[in-house]
């Protein structure tokens, strides 16, 4: 499921390139949990895997691997400790040949994932960490500083989930997935009154059919955008790619299974 719903953002569109071809040697993404960071590290993972890339190491938290002639280490969580290393020992590990007044001239990519909030604490502070904790400082606390070319800070929070007028967001390509009958896997395929004795009466197929109703359809779900829209504009929750996807799998199908809906009805 989270392979089939995976959603393509300008991340992939625009930095995968770079990343494969050893354009950034720091890629540092922040955000909430749920935002896709661990989704976009492990779909270049993923990517590399699929042309040949050579893999030295793999944990629950992060890879070694060599691919066109770079040298790549992910990690999927640079907040927390992990295994009997300290949080402040894996992060001096990982940031290791970025220690001095220059850019590393390695031919290395690393990719983080990390809290916005520990990555200043741990690179700012340190003495060590002068060339990159200046871009830290500066990115973080002043919108118009420029980075070096070697390397890119994403902030995921800053991304839109959900926008009026514009069919294209991640809300609504996510809803075409689970919408789509034309896919070879689809999740409809059994539902039709042919297949199924129970269709004329479940209110899975009642919701899938108003939504891809070609009148009522796009009426209910520019409703359904406008809700979400007030919860992210009253700040009541921020609302993450996660979030979207658990939202409209209980709107679509709430908690039950065919089998809990065919003992009820």
């Amino acid at each position: 499921m989270d392979k089939n719903t995976y959603i393509e953002t300008k991340l992939d569109i625009a930095l995968k390139g770079d990343i494969l071809e050893g354009k950034k040697k720091l890629i540092v993404l922040t955000g909430n949990a749920g935002d896709g960071k661990t989704a976009f590290i492990q779909l270049i993972e993923s990517a590399v895997c699929e042309q040949g890339g050579l893999f030295k190491s793999q944990t629950d938290n992060g890879c070694i691997f060599e691919f066109n002639g770079f040298q790549f280490e992910t990690l999927y969580d640079g907040s927390q400790d992990f295994k009997g290393s300290s949080n402040e020992s894996v992060l001096k590990t990982f940031f290791k040949p970025f220690e001095g007044d220059n850019e590393p001239d390695a031919k290395l990519v690393k990719i983080i994932a990390i809290n916005e909030g520990k990555l200043r604490d741990f690179i700012i502070k340190k003495r060590e960490y002068s060339w990159l904790g200046k871009h830290v400082h500066h990115y973080l606390e002043y919108e118009e500083h420029q980075l070096p070319n070697s390397l890119a800070f994403v902030n995921l929070n800053n991304r839109s989930i959900v926008e009026l007028d514009n069919n294209n967001s991640i809300f609504d390509k996510l809803l075409t997935i689970f919408l789509d009958k034309a896919k070879e896997n689809n999740f409809w395929e059994h539902c039709s009154q042919e297949n199924c004795d129970y269709s004329a009466r479940c209110y899975i197929k009642q919701n899938i059919d108003t939504f891809l109703d070609e009148k009522l359809g796009p009426i209910v779900q520019e409703r359904l955008k406008e809700l979400i829209l007030i919860l992210y504009l009253k700040r009541i929750k921020h609302i993450t790619i996660r979030d979207i996807r658990s939202l409209i799998s209980f709107i679509l199908f709430n908690k039950f299974t065919c089998f809990d809906i065919q003992k009820q009805i």
